[in-house]
């Protein structure tokens, strides 16, 4: 069995790739595979988001705009996390993706809204959970776990073959699907594959 952990920022665009080719590739393996989304939110990955997305950092309102909605996405996800399950939460993080990286769309309240409306949720429930003093714990778990994987940058990959000794490997950037579908499928490259290093 593996597992699978992708520390993401929660609107960036290449996370959302890397977000697709990774449950794709795990739909491919026979063998068992379960992932685990870990949105973080940080200032060095919503400059680098920036840069991919060709925006300047250093314009102060759109590095306000793009923080802004960084933070509120990860405390939506958390918000869902602990109000309806990590399943809804998964799947609100790659709607909003989707519309943000996708279709060009701005976080907004309408947007949050509708994608909220869309999983059936009870958006008095989701806001009553937002308010809740557990969001930061919860988000702190996530950033102890970036921390002991000494995950900086997103997207960052890390996987363990829980049936070979709990080996592990971990991949910054975008993996190819290809490359995973190697390393879900055979032992063998995970030690073969040059661009990742074992844990």
């Amino acid at each position: 069995m593996f597992e699978v952990f992708l520390f993401v920022n929660p609107i960036g665009i290449r996370c959302y790739e890397s977000e697709c080719e990774i449950m794709a590739a795990i739909d491919q393996t026979s063998r068992k595979a379960i992932y685990h989304f870990v949105p973080l939110a940080n200032m060095v990955g919503i400059r680098a988001d920036m840069r991919r997305r060709g925006l300047s950092h250093t314009n102060l309102m759109q590095f306000n705009e793009i923080s802004n909605a960084t933070f509120s996405a990860l405390h939506d996800y958390h918000a869902l996390k602990l109000s309806v399950g990590n399943k809804k939460a998964r799947r609100y993080l790659l709607l909003l993706q989707a519309e943000i990286n996708t279709h060009q769309a701005h976080y907004t309240q309408a947007l949050k809204r509708s994608l909220i409306q869309q999983l059936d949720v009870n958006f008095v429930q989701f806001t009553t959970a937002r308010q809740s003093r557990f969001i930061e714990q919860s988000m702190q778990k996530d950033v102890d776990l970036a921390q002991k994987f000494k995950v900086i940058n997103t997207p960052t990959t890390v996987i363990f073959d829980c049936d070979h000794d709990e080996s592990g490997i971990i991949f910054e950037g975008c993996v190819p699907r290809e490359e995973l579908e190697a390393i879900l499928t055979d032992h063998q490259s995970i030690v073969e594959t040059n661009s990742l290093h074992l844990l």
